[in-house]
């Protein structure tokens, strides 16, 4: 489950809460954890309904009721619904305190990122039907009542009984509590049963009130007595006849509204985000002027004294705006259209009487002939702000798109890295492109260069709405933009890792950084993608993941050096068994270990002194895997005998070590009984048997004097314990300078008719020699610029002539792991 902790304030500006991205699709796994604060301190709010509350880009409000609420510590946890992920944007939210039916107190806004999900139930930018519009319907089918202060009043009194159970009030109020919430119960049971009634059967039509004898009843009214209106619907409300409005009223049928319908406005809107889709994009301030526009089209100056002030900003039919303002009463409009002078048409106006009215990102499509729009803002805490939409269709790359409030998920493309400032200066640049010079350091601008496309990330703080975050200008040091600004008469606001893509025509950039003594430091920095190798590699890890029958499988590989990687394979990640299972999200065991042969016992060595008829090679035979505990053990207390031919300088430290190389330690604990089992047995043996290999089965299968006999052994051991288990055999890499490995290799697989992935018909490591330039130097192949020389095509690969792991550079070992990858896909299932 995604909780984000955040710290909301009903008196300061919350920009610092911090990025939050919640994905489409995630049902009941998303929460806000929100501490309320108001002027530094704890917010009160006591017996208070709490609501969740967002404003979606095509302007819908959706709210839903939040109900685990800590009122002791002021804290509240709101698992997000899936209203608020309709469409993949940056919604503004807040949430609000409420007694009944008035809205106490509410936090400031802040913002959340909708991030692309599998979305079943959730038309992209349609409205999901919430409660509170459920309820509205039913209210309408019973007669356009408002009943929405008796459901307001239910959950006011289930607020109450939430406080008092969690203060412990005494238990008169909780039983008080509980008695209301009984009454109101039954009240909506009536209602329901009013409902339930209507849709059961037809009203009876009757002429008089004095017919309508039965109160369970619904009927239609013909008459013309006093108070009754003919045609209308009436129900028993217990104490007198109510009208429920015209019955059988004409509505709107599915699928009957054609385009043809439809306001021209929404038209334009439907056909732009159809064919075009795109980014809204920040615009400067526009022309300003004192004053408003009526709804009739005229201007009005009465009020310019009064912080009425207008802005004028060019437009096209067709064209689609986001802007936030304000109104004040029915005088007063948010955006009025004109062409040249002549008056359109209007969106948004106050209402009667009303007082101060705020309009968020209120998104609409310029109508028909208007060239140019005035958007009012009353007051002077906040400036205006417009955003266009910029399509996709005159974006000559989708990267160049600005995203703004939509950080990408970075850490999957790349890492930031500081860009270079190349001058700064002491001022602010002003929301409409301006600067503004200051005398001290504490307002200081700082410039970089940057290209189209480029994702930056930078931190900085604003002091007001007059400074602005980052400017972005032209190749001609033309501001085009702006992003963020401050918030008058409140405290300077921290941006910290605020990120924006450079859209098209931006080749320069100012960040403004207010200082204080709690200030951090400002920075600029850039997005340095991963390589193509790096993106690939992910993409193909993304891509084995798909229909992979590895996943989530147990492997256990034993072999040599050569898949060990180097001495010991268990751990070693850079080994190609552990690439393979990384690759195939499989569990691998790396068993292999260096200098280890299957077998190591020969019946012409065996001797009074060498009993086990070991074949002298001390390093071999103590990390034999055909050997049995006993006989490691044998091997540690006789270090010093005369058949050695290498033996140690003095008795052995690591006795655990070469007893855990034994088959009874590294083989049994993977069978179906042991305590790590797997579902595929990988041998990968053969290269450090080839003094003592045959290709043959000896007279006795499961002689352990021989390879063949020693790996019989091991392949019956495992089948014996589950006839299903899965085995199989890794080819030694070459077969032409020495032929017998593979030779040997291919007799055990058809012996046992188990599947051999032959490396030497793969890999291409030929014994032929070559002559070329080429050399090694420091472990990695160069190729060319050195002397001319002879070498064998396998000695190209392999820096020591043996480790695919000596070429230091990786891709001998990567080269493997990929041919094995393909193989084991294409080749091995599991029962």
């Amino acid at each position: 489950m995604s909780d984000y902790s955040v710290t909301l304030s009903t008196t300061e500006p919350n920009n610092y809460v911090g990025l939050i991205k919640l994905r489409q699709g995630d049902v009941a796994s998303q929460s806000i954890q929100a501490t309320i604060t108001a002027n530094g301190q704890l917010f009160n709010f006591d017996r208070l309904a709490v609501f969740f509350n967002a404003v979606l880009p095509n302007g819908n409000v959706v709210r839903d009721k939040v109900t685990n609420v800590d009122y002791v510590n002021s804290k509240l946890s709101y698992v997000v619904a899936d209203s608020f992920l309709q469409e993949v944007t940056q919604v503004t939210a807040w949430f609000s305190f409420e007694n009944d039916e008035k809205i106490i107190d509410s936090t400031k806004n802040f913002q959340y990122s909708v991030i692309a999900g599998w979305k079943e139930c959730i038309p992209q930018g349609n409205y999901i039907y919430e409660l509170s519009e459920i309820q509205r319907e039913i209210e309408e089918i019973i007669g356009n009542k408002d009943f929405t202060s008796l459901i307001k009043r239910m959950d006011a009194l289930e607020t109450k009984t939430i406080y008092l159970d969690q203060v412990k009030a005494d238990k008169t109020e909780l039983n008080e509590t509980n008695e209301g919430l009984g009454k109101l119960e039954n009240a909506t049971s009536t209602l329901e049963n009013k409902i339930s009634s209507l849709s059961s059967g037809s009203p009876k039509a009757v002429s008089k009130v004095s017919d309508m004898v039965d109160k369970t009843k619904n009927y239609v009214y013909t008459g013309t007595e006093q108070g009754y209106v003919a045609g209308n619907w009436y129900y028993w409300t217990g104490s007198f006849w109510v009208s429920g409005g015209t019955y059988q009223s004409t509505g709107i049928a599915d699928k009957s509204v054609t385009q043809e319908k439809l306001d021209n406005n929404v038209n334009e809107s439907i056909k732009l985000s159809l064919e075009n889709g795109g980014t809204y994009q920040n615009l400067l301030i526009g022309t300003f002027k004192d004053g408003y526009v009526r709804p009739d089209g005229t201007f009005s100056t009465a009020d310019a004294k009064s912080n009425y002030h207008t802005y004028n900003y060019e437009c096209k039919t067709g064209e689609r705006f986001k802007v936030s303002g304000s109104v004040v009463n029915q005088y007063t409009t948010l955006v009025a259209f004109f062409n040249g002078d002549k008056f359109i048409n209007y969106l948004g106006i106050g209402d009667v009487g009303g007082t101060y009215k705020a309009f968020i990102d209120f998104e609409f499509s310029v109508p028909t002939n208007s060239d140019n729009f005035y958007l009012l803002n009353v007051g002077v805490v906040t400036l205006p702000e417009v955003k266009k939409l910029i399509p996709i269709k005159e974006i000559s790359n989708t990267v160049n798109i600005a995203k703004n409030d939509i950080p990408l998920l970075n850490e999957s493309i790349g890492e930031f890295k500081d860009i270079e400032l190349n001058k700064l200066e002491h001022g602010y640049y002003k929301p409409d492109g301006t600067f503004g010079t200051v005398t001290g350091s504490s307002h200081t601008v700082y410039y970089t260069n940057v290209t189209p496309g480029e994702h930056i990330r930078v931190t900085g703080t604003v002091q007001n709405m007059y400074t602005t975050l980052v400017t972005l200008f032209d190749i001609n040091h033309k501001a085009i933009s702006y992003l963020k600004t401050g918030v008058q008469n409140q405290s300077p606001i921290l941006f910290e890792n605020y990120e924006f893509i450079i859209p098209d025509g931006c080749y320069e950039i100012s960040l403004f950084n207010f200082s204080t003594s709690s200030s951090i430091n400002p920075k600029i920095q850039k997005l340095s993608y991963f390589s193509i190798e790096e993106v690939a590699s992910d993409i193909n890890q993304i891509k084995n993941s798909i229909n992979n029958d590895f996943k989530d499988k147990k492997i256990a590989w034993f072999g040599t050096s050569i898949p060990a990687g180097g001495y010991i394979g268990l751990g070693n990640d850079e080994s190609y068994p552990m690439k393979i299972g990384k690759i195939l999200d499989a569990k691998v065991y790396n068993e292999s270990v260096g200098s280890s042969p299957a077998h190591c016992k020969w019946k012409s060595k065996i001797t009074e002194e060498n009993p086990y008829g070991f074949n002298g090679n001390y390093e071999n035979c103590s990390r034999a895997l055909g050997n049995t505990v006993e006989e490691m053990q044998w091997i540690i207390d006789h270090w010093n005998a005369s058949f050695w031919s290498n033996p140690p300088k003095s008795r052995p430290t690591n006795i655990e070590e070469i007893l855990s190389f034994s088959y009874e330690n590294k083989l049994k604990k993977h069978l179906s009984t042991g305590s790590e089992p797997v579902d595929l047995f990988v041998f990968d043996h053969g290269h450090n048997d080839q003094w003592h290999i045959d290709s043959v089965t000896p007279d006795d299968p499961y002689d352990m004097f021989s390879f063949q006999g020693t790996m019989n052994f091991f392949i019956k051991m495992i089948l014996e314990d589950n006839p299903r288990a899965r085995i199989i055999i890794i080819g030694e890499y070459e077969n032409q300078n020495v032929p017998k490995i593979s030779q040997a290799q291919s007799h055990l697989a058809n012996y046992w008719s188990i599947p051999i992935m032959p490396l030497w018909e793969v890999l291409g490591f030929s014994n032929k020699k070559i002559t070329t330039t080429g050399f090694w130097q420091n472990g990695i192949w160069q190729k060319n610029g050195g002397i001319s020389q002879e070498i064998s095509i396998i000695n190209t690969y392999l820096a020591d002539g043996t480790h695919p792991h000596s070429d230091l550079s990786g891709k001998t070992t990567e080269y493997i792991t990929q041919q094995l990858v393909v193989w084991l896909k294409s080749n091995i299932r599991f029962f």
